[in-house]
């Protein structure tokens, strides 16, 4: 066996970066308990190898997902890490019966039947954490059991309510398929609030022209930060008072630091998984969004506690000693 964890994972503009972060997250976890060699397969393009490489992983990219699966085949991992929805069943049926362990994080199709462990924060599980095995596979089920970064769960439930709102952030993902960024910044500046905003954009965004032409035109070049390859994405949340984000991982972190959120759906898939789940809106649904915002925000203390209910990421040494059992140095 050439490689302890194979992780095959995907990220583009349509589908976000959402999943390359999550595996990341894992990946540098797992190395934390069990010094191992962990390795990207990936058909995404470009920009999505050069994120995992940045974070210090050898990749290797495959041009469809049949050619992934012939690497993995060949190189036998001990464990396939497996963050894709809609993985191709016949192809992780091939893999089980070739000796890997393996693991599925955020899918519901019968490719989960030949796993040894799925993972399942949102997708099907109404958003109630469990812990059970069906047959031989143990699920781990519910928002305890998403994979966060480090500067999110050190700094659980750190944020300070200060009463008034001074600052809101806006953080759409690495690719704001539906460019929000700019649309609700407008309606913001549209409300005439004298407020402060921060928005921080993805590496795959790409209307920031629209942006600077918007900020240059309403002459709020003093009330508006735009930052960009943001290293520290919770100091930078730490410093302000409200988020608007979209349904995913950011929406999650926000949760465990306590800092009050509302996320937009980007897509129909968004709105989907996560229907009417606490905190996600349609865009079209919100009469005035400054309005909105208040709203959750004078009502901090009972958001904060339906928050804590959630247990967001608590089980993430659960998902990590349950991968590293396979592991054999």
């Amino acid at each position: 066996m050439k490689n302890h964890i194979l992780i095959y994972t995907e990220g583009s503009f349509k589908l976000g970066l959402g999943n390359i972060y999550r595996s990341l997250s894992l990946a540098n976890k797992i190395i934390a308990k069990k010094k191992c060699e962990i390795q990207f397969i990936t058909t995404s393009d470009e920009s999505v190898s050069d994120i995992l490489k940045k974070n210090g992983f050898s990749v290797v990219c495959k041009p469809n997902q049949d050619k992934a699966f012939d690497y993995i085949l060949e190189n036998t991992p001990q464990v396939l890490i497996i963050d894709f929805l809609g993985i191709n069943k016949d192809l992780v049926r091939e893999v089980k019966h070739n000796g890997s362990n393996i693991v599925i994080i955020g899918n519901d199709n019968d490719a989960n039947l030949f796993a040894d462990v799925v993972v399942n924060a949102i997708i099907g599980t109404n958003f109630k954490n469990n812990s059970h095995y069906k047959n031989k596979t143990l699920y781990l089920e519910g928002t305890r059991y998403l994979a966060l970064r480090d500067e999110f769960t050190t700094n659980r439930y750190s944020y300070k309510y200060k009463s008034k709102l001074h600052t809101i952030a806006l953080l759409f993902g690495g690719t704001d398929q539906s460019n929000f960024s700019y649309k609700v910044l407008r309606d913001l500046l549209d409300d005439g609030k004298d407020l402060n905003y921060v928005l921080v954009l993805g590496s795959g965004y790409k209307c920031e022209d629209e942006i600077e032409g918007l900020i240059k035109d309403r002459g709020v070049t003093d009330n508006v930060i735009v930052l960009r390859n943001v290293t520290n994405v919770a100091e930078t949340l730490l410093d302000v008072d409200f988020l608007i984000t979209s349904p995913g991982t950011t929406l999650f972190e926000a949760f465990c630091l306590g800092l009050p959120s509302v996320a937009l759906f980007q897509n129909e898939n968004q709105q989907h998984v996560f229907g009417s789940f606490f905190m996600t809106k349609k865009y079209e649904d919100i009469d005035n969004i400054s309005d909105y915002i208040n709203s959750i925000y004078d009502g901090y203390n009972s958001y904060v506690k339906k928050v804590k209910e959630l247990e967001v990421g608590l089980g993430e040494n659960e998902i990590v000693e349950n991968i590293i059992k396979f592991i054999k140095l």
